[in-house]
């Protein structure tokens, strides 16, 4: 099944019979909350703690299923690895939020948290500049406006 949704659809009738209820209540989520994310429409505002909870909920469900649809629905107890979820709030876009915490050393993820206060840095200075000139870009265009003159020509040194 290629959508998130379906996917879920599925996993609620193995572990619970089909009662998204009882999947809902399971995972600490209100019923009328959990349905609305079970459709096409839904399923663009599936959030990170969703997943997160039923992952915790059923540990034996398989991460890379239930994201990607790839390999099995369960992985076996013994092999199923602790996973841990970056925590955010966004909705599910991409592949990147996932993260095995085997695979990545304590020094890769401290490389990778000053690489995003990096990038934050640059992100801010960026916007920074970006403000600077459009404030300049509307000051020499209120200039240029001021320079036409009645008859809709442009003044002397402006082009």
């Amino acid at each position: 099944m290629k959508n998130l949704f379906n996917r879920i659809l599925q996993l609620i009738e193995k572990v619970e019979k089909n009662s998204q209820t009882a999947f809902a209540k399971k995972i600490g989520w209100q019923q009328s909350t959990f349905n609305g994310y079970l459709n096409e429409e839904g399923q663009r505002k599936i959030r990170l703690t969703l997943i997160m909870d039923i992952l915790r909920t059923y540990p034996t469900v398989s991460r890379d299923w239930l994201l990607w649809g790839e390999g099995e629905m369960f992985v076996e107890p013994k092999a199923a690895k602790k996973t841990a979820i970056l925590q955010t709030d966004a909705p599910v876009q991409g592949e990147s939020f996932a993260v095995d915490e085997a695979a990545v050393s304590r020094k890769e993820y401290e490389d990778l948290k000053k690489r995003l206060s990096e990038v934050e840095a640059e992100l801010r200075e960026a916007d920074r500049l970006n403000r600077k000139l459009t404030t300049r870009l509307l000051i020499e265009g209120a200039s240029d406006q001021a320079a036409v003159t009645n008859t809709g020509k442009v003044g002397e040194g402006h082009e």
